[in-house]
């Protein structure tokens, strides 16, 4: 979908739920019928009903051994009708260890299509939202380029978050650890030689640019200070609210955040597990339950 769509999709794809829903479903299934997993299930077959009443409720466990395979080199039709691109892990909340998620490019391209209706509506609360840039990490594995990346832009960034707020008090803790490291890579304009993935040494090498040590020296000041309270809101002092999940025992994160970022809002924009999304929250800064499309 294009990305000058306006909030009135909301309205289309709410419209007719159930509709959806069986479509999305069918669309599914022929992507994915012929997938070592389903074709024992449905040979080959979409229809819906067969899918209903063949295919059995299962827990990670149960699909692991798959997913396994996949990660050790076996084709990704195994359990995807569509290359599957990479592999990253779950938050661990709901059972303390995380578990490991295939994605293809479908499933990013959602993930960018939500992205992009929950900026509308933040655009809807927060002045000049669309003028600036969301910082949120995602994957923890690549954790340092995501906070360099966010410090050489950190006068365009508007908001600070991760879907899980766990995941950005990580980032704060790996901030207070490695700071020093990050001024000086934007200091002499090269990414660590530790960083070996060479798409991240791609992306932050193209973020970094030149040598700048104005920056760098801001970053020391702003970092080196005998406290960190309100370390958010002094390396990106444009943010307008902090986002991610704190609701059920995520909550516990909420004092910890308010120090960090002078009690800027905390705004939970999505309903969503690590597996996909369920929902947008319409009514972002609403103390009560929130509404959600």
């Amino acid at each position: 979908m294009s990305s000058g769509f306006d909030l009135t999709v909301l309205e289309e794809l709410t419209s007719n739920a159930k509709q959806i829903q069986d479509d999305v479903l069918t669309e599914i299934l022929k992507a994915n019928a012929n997938t070592e997993y389903l074709r024992g299930f449905l040979h080959g077959s979409f229809d819906t009903d067969l899918f209903k009443n063949n295919v059995p409720v299962v827990t990670y466990e149960d699909f692991k051994p798959y997913i396994d395979r996949v990660m050790n080199g076996e084709p990704s039709d195994i359990i995807s009708g569509n290359p599957i691109t990479r592999f990253f892990p779950s938050s661990g909340i709901s059972s303390g260890n995380p578990k490991k998620f295939p994605g293809n490019d479908i499933f990013f391209d959602k993930v960018i299509f939500v992205s992009a209706l929950r900026s509308l509506v933040m655009a809807k609360h927060f002045e000049g939202f669309k003028q600036g840039k969301m910082l949120n990490f995602i994957f923890t594995s690549s954790m340092y380029c995501q906070p360099l990346c966010g410090l050489v832009q950190r006068d365009e960034v508007l908001s600070v978050g991760a879907i899980f707020v766990s995941v950005l008090v990580q980032a704060i803790h790996f901030l207070e650890d490695y700071w020093k490291e990050l001024s000086s890579n934007i200091r002499f304009g090269r990414v660590s030689e530790w960083i070996t993935d060479l798409s991240c040494r791609d992306s932050g090498s193209m973020i970094l640019g030149e040598p700048n040590p104005d920056l760098a020296d801001l970053i020391e000041h702003k970092c080196g200070q005998q406290s960190s309270e309100g370390i958010i809101s002094r390396l990106w002092p444009k943010t307008k609210f902090i986002e991610g999940i704190v609701t059920g025992n995520l909550a516990q994160y909420i004092p910890t955040l308010e120090f960090y970022s002078n009690k800027l809002p905390i705004v939970s924009t999505t309903y969503a597990s690590s597996e996909t999304y369920f929902g947008i929250n319409v009514d972002p800064l609403s103390k009560h339950v929130p509404n959600a499309y």
